[in-house]
């Protein structure tokens, strides 16, 4: 048992700070008080308030009720339309406020389309030293893949990188990837270079006849070849030069809630009648 005068004179001559009773590091309490449902209560304090309510519902909440109950600071409020309805894009009868679980996952998908660009990016190398890829963040990025599916697909240059039955690069088709000619046709590792005539620079007609159908054959026609060689690269076909946009991934997300195809909201927010009017409505 060290005598408290000696801890006193290796604290002062050590320079050492006394650590508190209650200190953690790493999450776990340094001293034990031998009873642990009191040393760990802490990690159920912290469940329990993320659990409640998080920033994005805060933030969508804040919003709600500044729309519906501006000019009050207590009591509840009468919605008139569901949350999500609202923040549905105006040309399908939305008001477009943007939904902050939904932004946060338009900065989210910004990462992963990084990533699925092979961007060099001094924000990835960080990101990669921080965190670990089983952590929280990673798997955040690797879910908003589906989203990035929905917008990425290659640009054809020498063809050499692209699988053509696996990888996008065909934009005006669903999925970006072309169908078979039949069942028989096998789907086996074949690039897109394959496909090209080099003495032409064009396609091979009498290939692509073999393998595709009519209207992968017109689409894959309008393919523009590049006249000198160059590499495929990852574009973001939502956007008309190709570049990826937080404004242009939070929109590919929208889906319309609850919208009736039939009515036209570009005509009715063109109208020359009072905004309220046309909220009511």
């Amino acid at each position: 048992m060290i005598q408290s005068h000696q801890k006193r004179r290796l604290k002062d001559e050590l320079q050492m700070k006394k650590i508190p009773e209650n200190a953690h590091y790493l999450g776990a309490s340094l001293f034990s008080s031998g009873r642990r449902t009191r040393d760990f209560s802490f990690l159920q304090d912290k469940l329990e308030a993320r659990l409640k309510v998080g920033i994005c519902n805060t933030l969508d909440a804040a919003t709600r009720w500044f729309w519906w109950n501006p000019k009050k600071d207590k009591g509840g409020f009468l919605a008139w339309k569901a949350w999500e309805q609202l923040c549905c894009l105006r040309i399908h009868g939305g008001l477009g406020f943007r939904s902050a679980k939904k932004s946060n996952k338009a900065f989210i998908a910004k990462i992963t389309w990084m990533v699925a660009s092979k961007r060099i990016s001094l924000c990835l190398v960080a990101l990669r030293n921080r965190s670990k890829y089983a952590s929280n963040t990673w798997k955040a990025v690797k879910r908003m893949k589906s989203l990035i599916n929905k917008g990425a697909c290659f640009l054809v240059g020498d063809g050499v990188l692209i699988n053509v039955w696996r990888d996008p690069w065909i934009p005006w088709l669903s999925n970006f990837n072309p169908n078979p000619k039949n069942e028989s046709i096998p789907i086996g590792p074949r690039v897109v270079t394959t496909l090209i005539d080099v003495t032409t620079n064009f396609w091979n007609l009498t290939l692509l006849s073999e393998l595709f159908d009519a209207n992968s054959i017109e689409a894959i026609l309008k393919i523009m070849l590049p006249a000198s060689p160059q590499e495929d690269r990852l574009i973001w076909v939502v956007d008309p030069k190709g570049k990826f946009s937080v404004k242009s991934a939070f929109k590919l997300s929208q889906s319309p809630i609850m919208a009736d195809p039939v009515v036209d909201w570009s005509t009715l927010w063109k109208l020359k009648i009072h905004d309220r009017l046309k909220m009511f409505i």
